[in-house]
C-alpha cells in the first residue's frame, strides 16, 4: 500500500509536524510505503498574520500542483485545511484529519479589533465555501475528539457516518526512555515550570501564564518558554515590563529531543491555551510523568478528565493558585502523575497507527 501524507509546515512547534513525525515511522514499520508532501505556510500578509487560520490560497495551489500526479492508494491530509487541494481523479481513498475548524474557532474566541474581526469573518465564509464540497468529497473525515463532529455536520451538511474519531497519538515508549536533566542546577533555581508551543496569544494565552508567574512571587522559580511565533516580541516586552527577566527564560525553538528532556525534567507543564482540541503537549507531558496545570477547555474533560489540574479560563490568579497547589502538594502531584500515565496509555501511538492502517485498508479496499 502506498500512502501520501500531506501537511503544513509552520515556522514553530506544530502539532501537524509532530503528528507526521510520529506516524510516518510507525507506518514504515508496517511496510507501508509513505510519501511526504510538506506544504510551506504563508502568514506574513497583514491582517491575516494575526489570524490563526492563515490565508490558504497559495498553499492550496502548491498542494494541488504537487498532488496532480500522485499514484498513491491513499491521500491523507494530516490537517483538513489542505483537503480542498485533493485531485479530482478517483482511484484513491481521500482522508483528512481535522485538528482545527475555522468557524468553531471564530465563534469561541473572536479576534479583537474591528479590522481583524471583519477580516476573519470574511475569511471564515471563504474557508467554508472552499471546504464544504471538499469535505463532502472525502471518503472519511477523522476528528481528534468527538466534539467537532456535530459542528461539522451542521455547518457543512456532512454525514456523520463519514466521520470517525482517532486521537492523535504520542510515542509513549520514546518519552519513557527520555533521560531527565538537572535543570535546577543549570538555571540556578529550585522549581522549574515549562511552556511548550506556539507563541500566539489568541490561541495559547501565554500572557496569562506570565502574569501568573508574577502573582506567585516564588523566589526560587523559573519559567522556561519553548517555541516561537508571531507574538514573541510582545511577550519579551511584557516580561520586561513586569520585571520578570530573572524568572522567565525564552528558549525559542529547540530540537524534539531537547524539548522532550525539559518536558520530562520540569516540575510542571503549564498550558494556558484558550483554544485546543487534542493538545499534543498535554498528552506528551502525561507520558513524561510531568503534572499539567491548564485552563479548563470545553473538550479536554473528554480526553484528560482528572489527569491534569484544570482552572478557570482567562484567570491568571486561578492559574497561579493552581501552579502553587501542584508545586506544594506532593500527594496531588503523585495522583496527577499516576492518572496521567493511565490516561495517556489510551493515546499510545501504536494503537493510533493501527486505527489508521485499518481505515486505510477499509477505504482503499486493500488488505
Amino acid at each position: 500500500m502506498k500512502v501520501t501524507l500531506v501537511y503544513n509546515i509552520l515556522n514553530s512547534i506544530s502539532g501537524e509536524k509532530t503528528f507526521f513525525d510520529n506516524i510516518v515511522g510507525k507506518l514504515s514499520e508496517k511496510e507501508i510505503e509513505v510519501q511526504e508532501c510538506a506544504i510551506p505556510s504563508s502568514t506574513n500578509i497583514p491582517p491575516f498574520n494575526k489570524i490563526e487560520f492563515y490565508s490558504r490560497f497559495p498553499m492550496l495551489l502548491n498542494a494541488r500542483r504537487r498532488l496532480e500526479n500522485s499514484d498513491s492508494d491513499v491521500l491523507h491530509f494530516l490537517n483538513s485545511s489542505l483537503c480542498p487541494s485533493a485531485p479530482r481523479k478517483s482511484g484513491c481513498a481521500k482522508i483528512a484529519t481535522l485538528h482545527h475548524f475555522a468557524s468553531m474557532y471564530y465563534e469561541m474566541i473572536p479576534p479583537e479589533g474591528i479590522l481583524e474581526n471583519t477580516a476573519e469573518s470574511i475569511y471564515c465564509r471563504y474557508i467554508n465555501a472552499i471546504e464544504k464540497n471538499a469535505f463532502r468529497n472525502l471518503d472519511c473525515l477523522v476528528t481528534c475528539t468527538d466534539a467537532p463532529q456535530d459542528f461539522v455536520a451542521k455547518e457543512y451538511k456532512m454525514e456523520k457516518s463519514k466521520m470517525k474519531t482517532i486521537y492523535p497519538g504520542v510515542d509513549i515508549d520514546y518519552f519513557k526512555n527520555i533521560p531527565k536533566a538537572d535543570l535546577k542546577s543549570k538555571y540556578g533555581c529550585g522549581e522549574i515550570i515549562a511552556y511548550i508551543g506556539r507563541l500566539h496569544e489568541r490561541t495559547k494565552g501565554i500572557s496569562y501564564l506570565i502574569h501568573a508567574i508574577k502573582k506567585t512571587n516564588r523566589k526560587n522559580l523559573k519559567l522556561l518558554i519553548i517555541g516561537d511565533g508571531p507574538d514573541r516580541k510582545y511577550y519579551e516586552w511584557l516580561i520586561s515590563k513586569l520585571d520578570l527577566n530573572d524568572k522567565i527564560i525564552m528558549l525559542g525553538r529547540l530540537s524534539s529531543d531537547e524539548k522532550s528532556v525539559i518536558q520530562k525534567s520540569a516540575d510542571l507543564i503549564a498550558i494556558p491555551s484558550l483554544y485546543e482540541l487534542f493538545g499534543t503537549v498535554f498528552a506528551e507531558s502525561l507520558a513524561c510523568g510531568t503534572p499539567v496545570v491548564a485552563f479548563d477547555m470545553p473538550f479536554w474533560k473528554e480526553l484528560y478528565a482528572d489527569a491534569g489540574l484544570f482552572v478557570k479560563p482567562r484567570d491568571y490568579i486561578a492559574l497561579a493558585e493552581g501552579i502553587e497547589k501542584v508545586l506544594d502538594d506532593e500527594n496531588l502531584r503523585k495522583k496527577l502523575i499516576s492518572k496521567g500515565y493511565e490516561t495517556c496509555s489510551k493515546y499510545d501511538l501504536k494503537k493510533v497507527t493501527s486505527s489508521y492502517i485499518s481505515l486505510y485498508e477499509e477505504l482503499s479496499g486493500l488488505k
